[in-house]
């Protein structure tokens, strides 16, 4: 029996071979990057439009600019968690849109981006 093959075996053989086989399997792991991929990005415009609410910005500004220090501290502890956030679903939407493209084209330079993605994913999911 021959032992099992990695992924980027069998890539370099679809390579070699001219040729990408969609089945129903592949053709609904790349339409579930897709469709997650997407909600991500959306979820960050959706965040972004919130944190541009005029009445966040007062709020923000609020904290901002007052003489106590914990109320200062504060906001730059809400700023770091929030970017933090940001960041991640935004790692988190481009991974899931390069799972979805190495479906079409897959290589090795794709899976090597894609665990770059997921390694960054997981270091600010640590943060």
């Amino acid at each position: 029996s021959q032992p099992p093959r990695s992924r980027t075996q069998i890539i370099h053989q679809q390579k070699m071979s001219g040729a990408v086989h969609f089945t129903p399997f592949t053709a609904t792991m790349m339409c579930a990057h897709a469709i997650t991929g997407v909600a991500y990005f959306w979820l960050t415009y959706q965040l972004i439009c919130f944190a541009f609410n005029t009445k966040i910005i007062e709020m923000t500004a609020t904290l901002r600019n007052s003489k106590d220090p914990s109320k200062k501290s504060l906001f730059y502890m809400l700023l770091a968690v929030c970017g933090l956030f940001d960041l991640f679903i935004i790692v988190c939407g481009a991974a899931h849109a390069l799972a979805a493209i190495g479906n079409f084209f897959p290589s090795d330079e794709l899976l090597n981006a894609q665990l770059v993605l997921m390694s960054l994913c997981a270091v600010v999911s640590v943060a």
